[in-house]
């Protein structure tokens, strides 16, 4: 039976001696609801207060990550994906910290902070990685990947001017294919751009490192196989997504690729002899990245923008277990209950969840799945 897992906070914020909530847009309700029964890689996290860096400004973070990678056997059996995904889950934030007491006074300093937690939590999981591998026996040979995780961050910042008057910026930080979106009385914005294979510019880096891309249908079997490892190149991309598409819409992409990329070359298109995977970006990873040639990286990409507090915003972050049947118009119908009045953040988490279950179940296509709904309380000034 599906587990389904709530967590509901309300966070104040303060500012100095400034005590702001809802007259200054200081109340955040955030609700999370997770089915992580399948593979139970999902993981989530969030600061659960604000925090101070000087007198002036504050931040809050809100985190979801999709790990990946399987079972695997060294000296014990380790679940690589989860490994990965709680390492991220415990890490960010004291990293995150770690960069801002070390560039007190730095401007702009929420974009770097973030690529720095990031770049260390992945610079760490290649040392762990390493670390498994040297401890293998000499005759087993290592598994075929480590595990990795995506990473999809929200971090909203408060500054507070001479004057006192405080206004607000909201990041956003993402490494895969998990999303954030912000819904308000004007429609639905998509917050931060999902790193898959077919995406064009990540298709671009892919064949330029030697590797393949390849559509895959609902039950994982490659697309167009030979065709797109025979001729997919620079000049041919357009035709291939446009082939791509006229198929009932492949559920997923998925990026093949081996050392030197001979799979691009090789006559012998059997896929399932080489390692894939269906997001362009990820954490750790370790194995694979080395063997992609520069395919796959750990480059976050970072957004940043004004927050309108003239009126109530929800914030839905969630992974590709609620994206991959779901688009942002679906689950702005379902979020959209909260700026009616007419439903908690709670209920709308579980009700993405269960929408998206349900769409799942019909397609006989499970995966663990987490949605994350932030309210953003308008200020009353």
């Amino acid at each position: 039976m599906r587990r389904c897992l709530s967590l509901f906070f309300s966070i104040y914020l303060v500012l100095g001696s400034v005590s702001v909530t809802n007259a200054q847009f200081g109340d955040i309700i955030c609700a999370s609801s997770q089915d992580n029964t399948t593979k139970g890689e999902d993981h989530y996290c969030a600061s659960n207060r604000w925090t101070l860096i000087d007198p002036n400004r504050a931040y809050q973070f809100f985190c979801v990550f999709d790990g990946h990678g399987g079972r695997v056997k060294v000296n014990k059996w380790h679940n690589t994906g989860k490994e990965k995904a709680e390492f991220a889950v415990d890490n960010f934030g004291p990293f995150l910290s770690e960069y801002l007491k070390e560039h007190i006074g730095m401007q702009n300093i929420f974009p770097e902070a973030m690529r720095y937690a990031l770049s260390k939590i992945d610079h760490e999981m290649f040392a762990s990685d390493d670390q498994l591998k040297k401890s293998l026996p000499k005759y087993q040979m290592p598994p075929a990947t480590f595990g990795g995780t995506t990473a999809n961050i929200i971090l909203i910042e408060a500054l507070r001017n001479l004057a006192g008057k405080i206004s607000y910026l909201i990041r956003t930080a993402n490494i895969g294919d998990s999303r954030s979106i912000l819904i308000n009385n004007k429609g639905v914005r998509q917050l931060s751009y999902d790193h898959c294979p077919s995406r064009q510019d990540e298709l671009e880096r892919i064949i330029d490192c030697g590797q393949v891309v390849v559509p895959i249908d609902f039950t994982g079997s490659p697309m167009y196989e030979k065709e797109c490892i025979r001729t997919i190149n620079h000049k041919t991309i357009h035709q291939y997504l446009d082939m791509a598409k006229e198929t009932k819409v492949p559920s997923a992409y998925r990026m093949y690729c081996s050392l030197e990329g001979e799979l691009a070359r090789s006559d012998a298109w059997k896929l399932s002899r080489y390692p894939s995977l269906s997001t362009s970006r990820s954490l750790g990873d370790t194995k694979f990245k080395y063997q992609s040639n520069g395919a796959l990286i750990g480059d976050p990409e970072i957004t940043s923008e004004p927050l309108d507090t003239s009126t109530d915003s929800i914030v839905v972050l969630a992974t590709d277990g609620i994206w991959d049947v779901m688009d942002n118009l679906a689950v702005m119908k379902i979020a959209s209950a909260i700026l009616q009045g007419a439903k908690s953040c709670s209920a709308v988490a579980t009700d993405l969840l269960q929408e998206a279950l349900n769409r799942r179940a019909l397609l006989k296509r499970f995966d663990d799945a987490t949605a994350m709904v932030l309210r953003l309380v308008a200020s009353k000034d």
